[in-house]
């Protein structure tokens, strides 16, 4: 088949995930840990409550039998890998979990749910779970970004496609596996690397955005199933990521892998990650931020619009162009769609992405006055930083804009762990009593000091308060 394939870098990450411990992890890296973990929960919490995850659980509880492992919000316990699913689906359910700009993905949706639910088979402990926890966010964005955005203009969703990895590696950490073990669990999860953009394209008003969500979740339970295979011998090939047939060059075009080890140990990518103020694409922010930042400084209504413009990276522009986005997930996805909601309604309420204001006349409106234009300044710092210019044109013939680089939540503009705490209790206030909100949120904060991870899942299985189904 040709030269021996170099795999010097596949194999310089997996001696750094075996070497790695708790221990070497610096304090900044482990309280972002925190801040992922707590943030991860209430979007699970929250995503509990949406349509699409339940039907997932539907179908999970007719399949799977007895296990140890929570569906937040919900109980009996299921098998970890049908936890995971269900979970992963649960957190990417509506566009408000973390992401990792460079790699453009979402790291939590799939890592987490999967470590959470071999962490309460294998009575895994707080260190533990934090230790997995920024290994799995490692391994998915290194990944990640060998194939960004090139995977993500081909038309793979990136979450979907790189999940697997995240998930096997937090789940390999846990499980104790070492030099080819870790390597086959890369190769498992390599062949499990699925997802296809068709949902945020779709025309009908149908809601097929609901694929997109299960991404994650199906990301999340194959990587823990990787590890599962690989605990009973199952072998993956070495040459996963960087052979000729491998996952950088099928996904990403070429064998771009020195992202996989520079400064590897030093600069750690959960520090790169950003949590969500709002409940839609990360890379619409910037124009939020920049809206709400007008109209922080100047009073108008929604009649003096004449005209919007607004400059983004060209990849923003192609991916998140469409002006009547005909589902909740294609509105999620659409950049016209967010900024008229943003000047018509309360963008802070994640459930202001509704039916309802699918069809708001006033909404659609607006939307047809949004011109989305190139910018080139933004375009050199694509896909790290999305970055907006937005201009309000008024009837009267004036103009406001405001131009953003570092939008909320961003790590060069951070939420702290307060905030997303308060983030966390308002996605709970439905599903958790508030004395379940504020012993979750302290567990957390103090995540080292737990000796097992089922006693803050036991917080999560929605025995106490009343559930409260939200339409979507």
């Amino acid at each position: 088949m040709g030269d021996r394939v170099d795999t010097t870098r596949t194999l310089k990450l997996v001696e750094w995930i075996e070497a790695i411990s708790y221990n070497s992890i610096p304090q900044e890296v482990i309280s972002m840990a925190k801040l992922c973990l707590l943030d991860t929960l209430g979007c699970a919490v929250f995503g509990s409550t949406r349509a699409w995850s339940k039907m997932v659980e539907a179908v999970v509880r007719k399949v799977s039998g007895k296990g140890e492992s929570t569906i937040i919000n919900s109980h009996p316990e299921v098998p970890a890998p049908a936890a995971a699913l269900v979970n992963g689906t649960m957190v990417h359910s509506f566009e408000l979990d973390d992401y990792h700009l460079k790699a453009l993905l979402h790291p939590g949706a799939p890592v987490i749910p999967a470590e959470l639910a071999l962490g309460e088979v294998v009575n895994a402990t707080g260190k533990q779970i934090l230790e997995a926890l920024v290994i799995g966010y490692e391994a998915i964005t290194r990944i990640g970004m060998m194939v960004a955005p090139e995977a993500g203009l081909r038309g793979y969703h990136p979450t979907g496609i790189n999940g697997a990895f995240g998930s096997a590696i937090a789940s390999a950490k846990l499980l104790g596996f070492t030099g080819d073990k870790i390597l086959s669990c890369l190769g498992i999860a390599g062949s499990q690397a699925a997802g296809l953009l068709t949902f945020c394209e779709d025309s009908s008003q149908r809601e097929g955005g609901m694929v997109k969500r299960f991404h994650a979740g199906r990301a999340s339970e194959g990587g823990l199933l990787a590890a599962l295979l690989v605990a009973e011998g199952f072998e993956g090939p070495a040459t996963i990521l960087e052979g000729q047939f491998g996952y950088g060059k099928v996904y990403g075009g070429k064998i771009n892998s020195e992202c996989l080890t520079k400064s590897l140990g030093e600069d750690y990518q959960i520090l790169h990650v950003a949590q969500k103020p709002y409940a839609c694409c990360g890379l619409l922010h910037s124009s939020i931020d920049a809206i709400l930042e007008i109209k922080r400084k100047r009073s108008f209504s929604q009649k003096e619009i004449a005209g919007i413009t607004v400059g983004v990276p060209k990849g923003v522009i192609e991916q998140h162009g469409d002006r009547t986005p005909q589902s909740i997930g294609a509105a999620q996805y659409s950049l016209p769609f967010a900024i008229a909601v943003t000047l018509c309604g309360d963008i802070h309420d994640p459930d202001i992405f509704n039916k309802k204001t699918l069809t708001d006349v006033s909404v659609q409106e607006m939307a047809k006055k949004v011109n989305l234009v190139p910018d080139s300044d933004l375009d050199q710092y694509f896909p790290a930083k999305g970055g907006a210019k937005v201009t309000l044109s008024f009837r009267d013939g004036s103009e406001a804009s405001w131009k953003i680089y570092d939008t909320k939540g961003m790590p060069e503009n951070r939420l702290s762990f307060v905030e997303v705490a308060t983030k966390f209790k308002y996605l709970c206030r439905h599903a958790l009593t508030p004395v379940e909100i504020e012993e979750a949120i302290a567990v957390v904060e103090e995540l080292e000091k737990l000796d097992s991870i089922r006693k803050l899942m036991k917080l999560f299985r929605g025995s106490s308060a009343t559930y409260v189904k939200v339409s979507v």
